[in-house]
């Protein structure tokens, strides 16, 4: 079973010391810089720096039916900007309890 999952495992395109890898969502680590393109699964709590036309399915963390566009050109005052409203981010859309 442990070798299914892993054959399952989504994966992430990241950029990690000027090269452009593939690896399993759960190696993604602060510093590296994540490529995403259309269907892809945002493998990690993200801060946006370039975005064209970017939306991402924010159901489970906000009970949003509809995609939420987002910007990585905003910059928010506030820290207590609730997670919903934090257009220049991106968020896993499900945690394993594993």
């Amino acid at each position: 079973m442990e070798s299914l999952r892993g054959m399952s495992s989504p994966t992430a395109t990241v950029v990690r010391e000027g090269q452009i890898e593939r690896v399993p969502n759960s190696t993604v680590v602060p510093g590296d810089i994540v490529e995403l393109e259309d269907g892809d699964i945002v493998p990690a709590d993200i801060r946006l720096i370039e975005a064209i036309n970017l939306q991402t399915d924010e159901m489970l963390l906000t009970g949003e039916s509809l995609p939420i566009a987002k910007d990585a050109s905003t910059v928010l005052q506030s820290e207590d900007v609730p997670l919903g409203d934090r257009i220049n981010m991106a968020y896993v859309p499900q945690r394993s309890l594993d």
